[in-house]
């Protein structure tokens, strides 16, 4: 069970430096806050449902929750 909570976590930092690498090289571009914001989420969603489907977890909700949370504001 604990095995599986760590692979969680590790998938949900690299998912989230990932996106956190791609708002970044976005900066200040003339694109609407929000749908930046449905951009990475989307991409949140692609990378936590390829990381079940090869196997790093097996939890994509918990992955996706944990990854997004980088985009709330404040």
């Amino acid at each position: 069970m604990n095995d599986k909570r760590t692979n969680l976590s590790i998938g949900s930092f690299f998912i989230g430096y990932i996106v956190y690498v791609i708002q970044f090289k976005m900066g200040k571009s003339d694109i609407s806050s929000m749908m930046k914001t449905m951009f990475l989420s989307a991409i949140i969603t692609f990378l936590s449902l390829f990381a079940v489907y090869i196997g790093m977890a097996s939890n994509y909700d918990a992955m996706i929750s944990g990854s997004i949370m980088q985009l709330l504001p404040g």
